[in-house]
């Protein structure tokens, strides 16, 4: 099927994302004709005739038989729009239980373990006082050694360490905002991570041997899979 569209309007167009000139036209590639029929917009400019179609042989006169030739037998897709929220997983985010301070020079280690599954995707840091040079090192730890023995070269990059998922990432430490609150972010974004329960999700901070004590916290993104 042959599909031309004449623009009447006297001006330079852009329809369907293809621009026509005063008084010129289009003809429609056939990958298109499904498109432009879908097009409401485009339609209306159909029924003012404003837009002209033309068969190939002659123009349609009539708005409604011009709205059905480019529609004609063609099937219109309109990609389906996904959910909201995937029904698979809930959102279960958490925090350390308290604050952490580390002094200038030294490191603090974190370890949050999970009471439950989760699937996690990272995380931020809320510091205050951090410092240029400042960094942090993030990996899931067996802490209390549940992984067997006989499993663990097989599970684990260097048990107790399971996974390092953050090898190391400097802190962008602005002193200058009021209160000297810094928030970093850590996504592992594809990825979301299955933890088992009773792991660890372990943060050490590496604070550099300048400025004073830093007190930081870690809220994680985590989620539980629906059953």
């Amino acid at each position: 099927m042959t599909v031309i569209v004449k623009n009447t309007t006297g001006s330079d167009v852009v329809w369907c994302g293809q621009g026509i000139s005063a008084n010129s036209s289009y003809t429609l590639f056939v990958d298109e004709i499904s498109r432009w029929a879908a097009n409401s917009d485009f339609l209306a400019k159909v029924y003012s005739r404003e837009a002209v179609i033309n068969n190939g042989s002659n123009d349609v006169v009539d708005p409604a038989t011009a709205v059905d030739t480019i529609k004609g037998d063609l099937p219109i897709f309109v990609q389906p729009l996904p959910p909201f929220a995937e029904p698979s997983y809930r959102t279960k985010r958490n925090k350390t239980a308290s604050l952490t301070v580390v002094t200038p020079g030294a490191s603090s280690v974190v370890d949050f373990v999970l009471a439950q599954e989760r699937y996690v995707s990272g995380g931020c840091i809320i510091i205050q006082n951090a410092q240029m040079g400042d960094y942090v090192i993030a990996e899931v730890y067996d802490l209390y050694s549940g992984i067997p023995v006989a499993y663990r070269a097989a599970m684990c990059e260097n048990w107790p360490v399971i996974v390092r998922y953050v090898e190391g990432e400097w802190i962008a430490a602005n002193p200058s905002v009021t209160g000297g609150v810094t928030v970093h972010e850590i996504s592992t974004h594809p990825l979301n991570a299955k933890i088992t329960a009773g792991l660890s999700l372990r943060l050490t901070y590496h604070a550099v041997n300048t400025g004073v004590d830093r007190t930081f916290g870690v809220n994680y993104y985590l989620t539980s899979k629906i059953a």
